[in-house]
């Protein structure tokens, strides 16, 4: 995953334009790791390889770091950021999966709500999403349990996707995070982003050469929801 061999796939992929967005994430410390000057130090091998296709660096955040002020001036030199909820808490147990459905869904709003309000977001990575394997577990605990926490983001997603509106933050439309089972639960919730007028992305998440530009199997999804070739972001507007 070498940005010269991922140029290379993204040209034998027909891509003109791909991003680079490691994940970047804070200690309890308050310390970024890896560090952004790590992943900024890419930039001059980058301008060394050929212009087409372009590479842009970016991070993906956890929106759970909330960084001081100060410490989000170390950021400033990514192309771009994806900030998203990875439910560190419930990972570390700070917050343990609830039994209520209900419960669940408002900590999965909150998580969109603090990466929408992030100072340099510009993109909401895989929004609402819970592993698969924490949804079975809860929904052979409790059946309904799945489609009831996904009914609850729904009925307040106009209301939280119009915080990403105002900001000119799209949503992530994520190859690698919507299983089929999560397509179905989250297409009113998308559909509601769209009615605000959101702006959509359709990122393949690749974590290997392999599924650079793998976004096709998301066009039939994009296209249920609704979203047209115009709704989605582009790379001049990302790099506004």
């Amino acid at each position: 995953m070498t940005p010269a061999a991922i140029q290379e796939r993204a040209a034998e992929s027909g891509i003109r334009c791909v991003g680079l967005s490691d994940h970047l994430w804070t200690d309890r410390k308050g310390r970024w790791r890896p560090s952004p000057s790590r992943l900024l130090g890419m930039r001059p091998g980058i301008s060394r390889l050929p212009r087409i296709p372009r590479l842009l660096i970016g991070a993906e955040i956890d929106c759970h770091c909330r960084p001081a002020p100060g410490r989000l001036e170390e950021t400033v030199g990514f192309d771009f950021l994806i900030v998203a909820d990875h439910l560190a808490d419930l990972k570390s147990g700070a917050f343990h999966l609830p039994t209520e459905p209900e419960t669940m869904a408002s900590r999965l709003m909150d998580g969109f709500r603090l990466a929408a309000s992030h100072p340099r977001c510009r993109i909401v990575g895989h929004p609402f999403y819970l592993p698969a394997a924490l949804l079975s577990r809860m929904s052979a605990a409790r059946p309904g349990y799945a489609q009831n926490l996904y009914s609850s983001v729904a009925e307040r997603a106009v209301e939280l996707t119009a915080i990403a509106f105002a900001r000119g933050i799209a949503v992530e439309l994520n190859a690698r995070a919507l299983d089929l089972r999560l397509r179905s639960l989250l297409l009113p919730v998308f559909r509601a982003a769209l009615s605000t007028g959101c702006r959509f992305t359709l990122g393949s998440d690749a974590h290997s050469l392999a599924e650079i530009g793998s976004t096709i199997r998301l066009k039939d999804y994009a296209e249920e929801i609704g979203v047209k070739s115009g709704e989605l972001l582009t790379v001049d507007e990302l790099l506004r």
